[in-house]
């Protein structure tokens, strides 16, 4: 995938745009395509959304953060998990994730802590937790 595989006009007509931490670290050409949808998805008010889902075996942990910080500062909604939050901003614990990943720029922060423990989800201006 390269840059000229992103189609402007589908991005800005999209409702939402969903970017995964996997596509980047394939390759620069998937990186500069995937930065590329954002900021056309980012000017034209499309919501986007952002998995980290990050793949060590695809990139070392100082590309993934470097790479990964500005999208989630331009995401509207983040998935993320504690071992990927421990890459991001060194931190593991639920409710500081949520806390600090919501202080750099997603509305909406969700931490999936799998099927024994229930995923934590909150947005902007809600002091409480809801449990999906």
């Amino acid at each position: 995938m390269s840059p000229e595989d992103i189609d402007e006009e589908y991005t800005k007509n999209s409702k939402l745009l969903h970017l995964t931490g996997i596509t980047p670290a394939l390759s620069d050409s998937c990186r500069e395509a995937t930065l590329k949808a954002l900021s056309i998805a980012s000017e034209s008010r499309v919501t986007t959304s952002l998995d980290t889902d990050i793949r060590l075996k695809l990139w070392f942990r100082d590309e993934a953060r470097e790479t990964l910080l500005p999208i989630i500062r331009k995401a509207n909604i983040l998935l993320t998990e504690p071992a990927d939050a421990k890459i991001l901003i060194g931190e593991e614990e639920p409710r500081k994730i949520i806390d600090e990943m919501l202080s750099i720029g997603p509305d909406i922060v969700a931490v999936k802590l799998g099927e024994k423990r229930g995923d934590r989800i909150r947005w902007k201006g809600n002091c409480n937790e809801a449990w999906i």
